[in-house]
């Protein structure tokens, strides 16, 4: 007997044993981690005890080293009733293709298309030598029923994946039909498709956190990383450092979501002639800038100027200030339909410096005051061109 056998056989007999099992699943849960984090995949492929290691779930694990005899037992009567099953579908039998049986024209079909189905009807790809490392996205073979079996058991068990063919692991359509599984299987897609923008960004299409194990040079590449900020804003959080603080990938992600600006870094937060540029664009930036920034009367009045909209992001203190509003009102006049500045409407020495300023603040005044006639005199008075307004029904004479 191998000697990786007499070790897997002997990890699982202990998992059968109270306390040793405590002491031999915490010296897996070792292996494991590092075997994930530090061993290449060829070299767990060649190793049954690697394999073992890989495939045992973190969940079982824990559950043998705190769950004591209580785990033995539960472990036990479950192995004992999936024995034979390995977590196969019915009529699906150890990742085949036995149901129905593949035909003779079927076969030959496979073997067409370079798709090798052994004695027992397991079907793996396998590239002619003129394909080379080339993925097997164009080959055709009822791929439903080669991928299924697959796909199935890693709707049970996301570690199936470590059993899936390395082929497969490239192939475009099985892996993205996996990654709509569990968003995770893109951790064992192949470099090739990790570098491969079409995959990346149908990956991202299905859930944006798949970006984050895309190839570096796709995440330091602007003209993909844009069109992954199309699909989604958040996929803005994968880009490399780099992009982040590139001011001129950021003012056109900007142009397709201002949202992507609470990714950005701290150091071009804090720019404030940088902010100020991004708030010109779009006002909705301000969500995003510093308190400093929008403490600054003088940098608000600038992006109010631009979009008077962007008074709805004035600290509390600010739009109080009589003295900052008449500002703002010269800047545009129209900050006045602004429902924090409601009971300056009503204010009639407020209205009144503000008509000064711009005649076209009348449209603003309050109810009480457009029934004040003494009001509207004094409104003519200091700017007769008010006498052309006519607002929300009442006319000027």
């Amino acid at each position: 007997m191998e000697i990786g056998k007499i070790f897997v056989w002997t990890d699982q007999c202990c998992d059968y044993v109270p306390i040793l099992s405590c002491v031999t699943n915490l010296v897996d849960l070792i292996q494991k981690i590092s075997i994930d984090l530090f061993v290449d995949q060829s070299t767990v492929d060649q190793s049954r005890y690697y394999t073992h290691i890989q495939e045992k779930t973190y969940k079982r694990c824990f559950s043998l080293i705190f769950l004591f005899f209580l785990g033995n037992l539960i472990f036990a009567i479950y192995d004992f009733m999936h024995r034979n099953e390995d977590f196969a579908p019915p009529a699906v039998d150890n990742m085949t293709c036995r149901n129905p049986p593949i035909t003779s024209e079927e076969m030959e079909e496979a073997n067409k298309q370079a798709v090798i189905c052994n004695s027992k009807n397991v079907c793996e790809f396998k590239p002619s030598p003129e394909d080379g490392n080339k993925n097997l996205n164009n080959y055709n073979i009822n791929e439903d029923r080669v991928f299924q079996p697959y796909l199935f058991k890693i709707k049970l068990d996301l570690n199936q994946l470590i059993r899936v063919p390395s082929s497969f692991k490239k192939n475009h359509k099985f892996m993205l039909e996996a990654v709509k599984i569990n968003d995770k299987s893109i951790l064992y897609a192949s470099n090739d498709l990790k570098n491969s923008k079409k995959f990346m960004l149908a990956a991202a299409e299905i859930n944006y956190l798949t970006l984050f194990h895309a190839s570096y040079r796709l995440l330091n590449d602007d003209d993909f990383m844009l069109k992954a900020v199309k699909i989604d804003y958040k996929t803005f959080s994968s880009a490399s450092y780099d992009l982040k603080k590139c001011k001129a990938f950021v003012f056109n992600a900007l142009d397709i979501d201002y949202r992507v600006l609470s990714y950005i870094t701290q150091d071009l937060s804090k720019d404030q002639n940088y902010m100020l540029d991004v708030a010109s664009m779009d006002y909705r930036a301000l969500e995003y800038a510093s308190d400093e920034f929008k403490n600054s009367e003088e940098l608000m009045l600038k992006v109010i100027k631009k979009d008077y909209r962007a008074i709805a992001f004035v600290p509390y203190w600010m739009i109080h200030r009589s003295s900052f509003l008449f500002k703002a009102v010269e800047k545009d006049y129209r900050i006045l339909e602004h429902p924090d500045i409601k009971k300056h409407r009503a204010n009639w020495l407020f209205m009144e410096e503000a008509i000064k300023i711009n005649y076209r603040s009348f449209k603003y005044i309050s109810q009480s005051l457009k029934s004040n006639s003494y009001f509207i005199e004094r409104a003519l008075e200091i700017n007769d061109r008010i006498s052309s307004l006519n607002y929300l029904g009442l006319q000027v004479k």
